[in-house]
């Protein structure tokens, strides 16, 4: 994922980060960390599919 980011292609956020926090909001588990990490990985997702 960080070659990917590094090199401006898409990642696999949704898959990783994503199944990650959607598993811990579940358990009602917080993670403010992951969530902003995923947050910016969203953020490049998009730049990477509007720049496309």
């Amino acid at each position: 994922m960080y070659r990917d980011l590094l090199a401006g292609h898409p990642t696999e956020v949704e898959h990783v980060l994503g199944d990650l926090t959607a598993r811990a909001r579940a358990l009602a588990v917080p993670t403010p960390l992951l969530d902003l990490a995923t947050l910016q990985l969203r953020v490049h997702e998009r730049r990477v599919a509007a720049a496309g």
